[in-house]
């Protein structure tokens, strides 16, 4: 495979925010290169295609509080010894904020009374996000509810292991409630914080930045290509004239620059030729697509091996261009991969992968809450509806969707 080849598929396989950090790092290394002046107009046609409005900034993120400094900002008149105490809990708590070693060994550690542990353990539950410092998640829950609801108090000190394992008739006996009862104690069980680090210990979420926009502009659909945080770049004048008089450099210095002006020639074939299958995968799907997009239909089976024998190009290149790529559309932001599946269900009755998930979570959504539907009577209804599909593949996609099995849904 040749380099130039190479070097655009790499190119044509990047998303757009993995992309301006190539391009910018390209414009330090190669000094064939040069950033456009965009003084002159606040619009600017990145290689042949209109640029997006939309604001994208992928600069504009702050760093955010870590979770001891959102701690210490709370406890400003604790004393040293607390404080000390404090800061030796926050470095023993797991990853959802629980320390679950008990009062007595922690404070032999410390070399503290265990009622200095248990003090300082009660502050640390108390401050924002409540419940920090537990020793599990049933206690966690305890502190967040503190005794104002007694049937909750109730449901979560006495039978929290039934209620982990759905045991709801159970419950329902030994409390003398209706499921309806129950059903609404478990909204409000919900409503609480059941891993109180989980905002500080889990990684901050990457901004998906679309690669393409498509958007109606006075009921005509219009597609952009989100180049507005792309440094515009160009050929460097100076450098091309240099070039132009390289017969008069050194050996040294004329490789230098013949080098340079290939990677930059490259470069910015590689990003044309990405633009171009870019759109032409937009258009196509708008085309494809069209009453999904219109908000007045499903979306139609459609084969990434269909996209690549339309485009004329090879499947592999296909899937390349479509890796990592998110589309905003009025109906929402979607990775590009979501508009590829094979067709499913019987002739006639065609429907793709994302089709047929929003047809399992439909018929789910709609069923009897004290009868839920098995994963067979969803298999029949759709058979009803023309559809073919087996039972083990509606449990495989209703595991894929995140739905619990028929049994663990009753009164959820």
């Amino acid at each position: 495979m040749s380099p130039a080849l190479l070097r655009s598929l790499k190119i044509l396989q990047m998303p757009v925010a993995e992309l301006r950090r190539v391009l910018l790092e390209e414009i330090r290394s190669n000094p064939m290169l040069e950033l456009v002046d965009e003084g002159v107009s606040s619009s600017f046609t990145a290689y042949g295609y209109a640029t997006s409005s939309g604001d994208y900034d992928l600069d504009s993120i702050e760093a955010e509080r870590t979770l001891e400094e959102h701690i210490l900002a709370q406890i400003a008149d604790v004393d040293g010894k607390d404080k000390s105490i404090l800061l030796f809990l926050l470095g023993r708590m797991d990853e959802n904020g629980f320390v679950v070693e008990s009062d007595e060994l922690l404070a032999s550690e410390l070399g503290v009374t265990a009622a200095d542990v248990t003090r300082v353990r009660d502050l640390l539950r108390s401050l924002d996000p409540e419940g920090l410092g537990s020793k599990g998640i049933k206690e966690c829950l305890l502190g967040q509810i503190k005794g104002s609801d007694v049937r909750l108090t109730v449901l979560v000190s006495r039978h929290f292991e039934d209620l982990l394992r759905h045991r709801y008739s159970k419950i329902e006996r030994a409390m003398a409630i209706d499921h309806v009862v129950l059903r609404s104690l478990i909204a409000r069980l919900r409503m609480l914080n059941f891993r109180p680090a989980k905002t500080f210990s889990e990684p901050r979420p990457i901004a998906v930045v679309p690669d393409i926009i498509l958007k109606k502009v006075y009921g005509e659909w219009q597609i952009d290509l989100n180049d507005k945080y792309l440094p515009k770049i160009k050929m460097s004048d100076s450098y091309k004239t240099m070039l132009i008089c390289k017969n008069q450099l050194g050996k040294a210095d004329r490789k230098f620059f013949s080098q340079n002006s290939m990677g930059a020639k490259i470069l910015m074939n590689a990003l044309n030729r990405r633009g171009d299958l870019l759109m032409k995968i937009a258009r196509l799907l708008l085309d494809t697509q069209l009453e999904f997009f219109e908000g007045s239909g499903q979306l139609k089976p459609f084969r990434l091996k269909d996209l690549a024998s339309t485009i004329s190009v090879h499947q592999s290149t296909a899937s390349r261009a479509i890796k990592e790529k998110y589309l905003q559309s009025p109906r929402g932001l979607f990775c590009l991969k979501h508009f590829f599946s094979k067709k499913l269900g019987g002739p006639g009755n065609e429907l793709s992968t994302s089709a047929l998930r929003d047809l399992i979570r439909d018929i789910i959504a709609n069923e009897e809450k004290s009868r839920p539907l098995s994963d067979v009577e969803v298999c029949n209804m759709l058979h009803a509806k023309g559809i073919a599909l087996t039972r083990r593949s509606v449990t495989k996609y209703r595991n894929a969707m995140k739905i619990l099995p028929a049994q663990h849904r009753k009164f959820l």
